[in-house]
């Protein structure tokens, strides 16, 4: 399984939009590894993960076909991870020979009545574009995947934010942004399950600064989470175990992340960085 992380910032992006703060301009003066667009994933060139407004640039940047992709995973409905109005570009009329017949968008109950409410079904657009609503451990069949949502400690009721653990022909890829420290229940579903995990992005948008109770977990915490999989033989000596989805607000450059984080065997994400199961790429 591969693993392309198309972008590693939080909403705000690195440097932020508006910001003058000394991690924004250390990032631009810096540039590199240090400029994040905001957080997606692609796994195996057909399966994404969020749909922000970086897309656009992820596609161009990275140079695959986004018209192939037919399966779209969402964790939450924050204008970061679905940025519903690109998905019109995916209509007849501006687009053309697209190797996908359709697109299906997979997300939460919440997500679901958003996107109905933006494309209603009358639409020619939902001929290109489905949606199908999933439920928290509850396993859908995604052609050669099996993906699982798990309950995220991030959005407010009645939204409930995702996780996703998709696993493919005895490989499994657990994608963990946008959470606090995750609930018992998601490491005894991962346990009592036999869940070996190969590849793990775990949040960590607070980076060196106090963890956001409730909504992002902190290096600290990623530290934390990581023991506790390993010492539930969830994550093994094999896995690689990658933090990610950064703000300014946790005033940490990518040095310093990793000065945090490599002591602990845990990966500093960066954008395009490629991880195959086993193995960080580039």
């Amino acid at each position: 399984m591969k693993i392309t992380i198309l972008g590693t910032a939080a909403c705000e992006g690195i440097p932020a939009m508006f910001c003058n703060c000394d991690t924004c301009r250390k990032a631009a003066a810096l540039g590199g590894r240090e400029l994040r667009t905001r957080s997606q994933a692609l796994v195996d060139d057909d399966l994404l993960i969020d749909f922000p407004a970086d897309t656009y640039m992820h596609v161009l940047r990275e140079g695959f076909d986004l018209s192939r992709i037919d399966s779209l995973l969402i964790t939450h409905s924050h204008p970061d991870h679905l940025y519903p109005d690109d998905l019109t570009n995916r209509d007849d009329g501006l687009s053309h020979n697209r190797t996908a017949p359709k697109l299906t968008v997979y997300g939460s109950d919440f997500v679901a009545d958003r996107l109905e409410r933006e494309f209603p079904a009358h639409l020619p657009l939902r001929a290109n574009v489905g949606i199908r609503r999933v439920k928290a451990y509850e396993p859908i069949a995604i052609g050669k995947y099996t993906v699982t949502p798990l309950p995220a400690v991030h959005t407010l009721p009645p939204e409930q934010g995702l996780l996703y653990l998709i696993e493919k022909g005895g490989e499994t890829f657990l994608y963990g942004l946008d959470t606090y420290f995750p609930e018992d229940g998601v490491t005894e579903y991962l346990v009592s399950h036999g869940k070996k995990v190969d590849i793990a992005c775990l949040d960590c948008t607070r980076g060196l600064e106090e963890a956001d109770k409730g909504r992002h977990m902190n290096a600290d915490m990623v530290v934390r989470l990581t023991d506790l999989l390993r010492k539930k033989g969830v994550f093994t000596a094999k896995t690689a175990v990658i933090a990610t989805h950064f703000s300014h607000n946790g005033k940490a450059l990518h040095g310093d992340l990793e000065a945090r984080l490599g002591a602990h065997g845990i990966a500093v994400a960066y954008d395009g960085m490629k991880v195959t199961t086993g193995r960080q790429d580039e």
